[in-house]
């Protein structure tokens, strides 16, 4: 059952009913069940079923309209002092052990009337609640409610939610976080730069002006949402996925979290907000909200958190977005161009879960790459050609050919300074490990590519006066080879 009042009646029906639908065509509903909304609004059943269907056709359509059909007839309408009545015609057509859930989906002021109502009128009883966000104003009206709300109902009857943890794509955070060892060893200050949690919304207040001007932006989905988000990206690991669990590490973060100072928000509101009905000519209420947070354990110490939302923005998103250290790239010159290391969680419809990683980009780095692909190629043809007219010169048999032409190319890298392939050792030489050094070049510049194969080059007296052409492209492809994640070592 819900519980709405009229200046929240149609988020109820956008936000409620194409969820409760969706339920329904998945089979989690009961078999049997009734919805019962309440509201201050005049609303016939008709009326009220006529704007679930609007909603639910708006948020993605209606499958048939015999699914749609089996639905409405759950559906009904009761003004508050018919209430009681209604729930209990409801009890005697579902029977008497119907089991009975109350959503309440209104402005936090209006919380406690309705709780204090549902415990005189013995609805309550055997009754479970659902709270949604925000729950109070602040701190004090906070604990007040939770007075109210636990004069009337048990505290494993009470369900504070915020339905953004519902999405399936803030529970992956968690499944991507501790269910692969790839990324919980680097979700730390060491590997993350900042995060950013960014909600902009297209649509303005609407018909929501009574409950907005009281709120905000900042109470609205800072403090609620966007929190929440955070809570479940920078929590240590839970004992279990329970919900005590869960909020047991929630709650660590929320004391970890610095107090936010006012020169780390930022305020905006859109043009034409004091225009809409119901808002004050001169209100100073934000529809606009930028805010830095920090959290101050060993984990997170030093990154920044900036969350970001707003009414009437240019595009809606629901996205968090884990931007990564940059790691040194001097091999690849001072004007790079690399765009950045991030994880982004798209947490919208359609949710998804993508990374950008940097890469090669047009231009001068991509034409040396193609370079060194070409000198590859140039210097295995030769080599070939070469390889079959001494086959056919000499006539000899192929397989003992084969076994000079391994030898002699190994006498040719050892003579480059490098060696490619095994050799003949000693047995006292087979015994003792062989030497492997490993250098690596200041950059994958031409100069330094060239300074190096001149200095491997050098060890060689029978290259020493000729590094270039088919020599030097062998040298280059040797080296570039051993980048590539071959074992090269310098030869005596």
């Amino acid at each position: 059952m819900s519980s709405s009042s009229s200046g929240a009646q149609a988020t109820s029906l956008a936000a409620l009913l194409p969820g409760l639908f969706r339920l329904a065509q998945a089979g989690l509903l009961p078999e049997r069940y009734r919805i019962i909304a309440t509201s201050r609004g005049n609303l016939t059943d008709d009326g009220f079923r006529e704007g679930a269907k609007a909603a639910v056709e708006e948020s993605g359509g209606l499958p048939s309209q015999v699914a749609w059909r089996a639905f409405a007839s759950r559906l009904s309408f009761a003004s508050p002092d018919r209430l009681v009545d209604a729930v209990a015609g409801a009890e005697v057509a579902l029977g008497n052990r119907a089991r009975k859930l109350f959503y309440l989906s209104v402005p936090p002021v209006a919380f406690a009337g309705i709780v204090s109502m549902l415990g005189a009128s013995g609805l309550s009883e055997d009754a479970r609640i659902i709270l949604e966000k925000p729950f109070g104003t602040d701190l004090a009206s906070a604990r007040a409610l939770n007075e109210t709300v636990h004069a009337a109902f048990d505290e494993n009857r009470i369900f504070r939610i915020d339905h953004f943890l519902g999405k399936e794509t803030v529970q992956n955070i968690l499944a991507l976080r501790f269910a692969n060892g790839i990324f919980e060893p680097i979700w730390n200050r060491d590997h993350i730069e900042h995060v950013q949690i960014d909600v902009p919304e297209t649509l303005s207040i609407g018909t929501r002006a009574a409950f907005y001007e009281k709120t905000g932006a900042y109470r609205d989905m800072i403090v609620t949402h966007l929190l929440q988000v955070l809570g479940f990206v920078a929590m240590e690991p839970p004992t279990s996925f329970s919900p005590k669990a869960l909020l047991d590490e929630t709650a660590k973060v929320a004391e970890s979290l610095r107090p936010i100072r006012p020169e780390d928000v930022v305020y905006g509101q859109y043009a034409g907000y004091r225009d809409e009905d119901g808002v004050a000519a001169c209100s100073q209420t934000e529809t606009f909200v930028a805010a830095r947070v920090a959290i101050d354990n060993w984990r997170w110490a030093g990154v920044p958190f900036y969350l970001r939302t707003g009414k009437r923005m240019a595009e809606k998103r629901q996205v968090v977005t884990i931007a990564f250290r940059d790691p040194p790239r001097r091999m690849f010159g001072s004007s790079n161009g690399f765009g950045p290391n991030e994880l982004v969680f798209e947490l919208g419809d359609p949710a998804r879960i993508s990374t950008q990683l940097p890469r090669q980009e047009n231009g001068r780095r991509q034409e040396q790459v193609r370079r060194t692909e070409l000198i590859v190629l140039v210097v295995a043809v030769p080599l070939a050609i070469a390889d079959r007219r001494r086959q056919a010169e000499r006539g000899r048999d192929r397989h003992a050919l084969a076994g000079r032409r391994e030898a002699r190319r190994s006498r040719q890298n050892v003579r480059l300074g490098l060696v490619v392939g095994a050799r003949r050792r000693s047995e006292r030489q087979r015994n003792q490990p062989r030497q492997h050094k490993k250098t690596r070049p200041a950059s994958m510049t031409p100069t330094h590519m060239n300074l190096r194969i001149r200095r491997v080059a050098a060890h060689s007296p029978r290259i020493r006066r000729n590094v270039s052409g088919a020599s030097r492209s062998r040298v280059l492809h040797l080296y570039e080879l051993r980048y590539a994640g071959f074992a090269i070592a310098r030869g005596r």
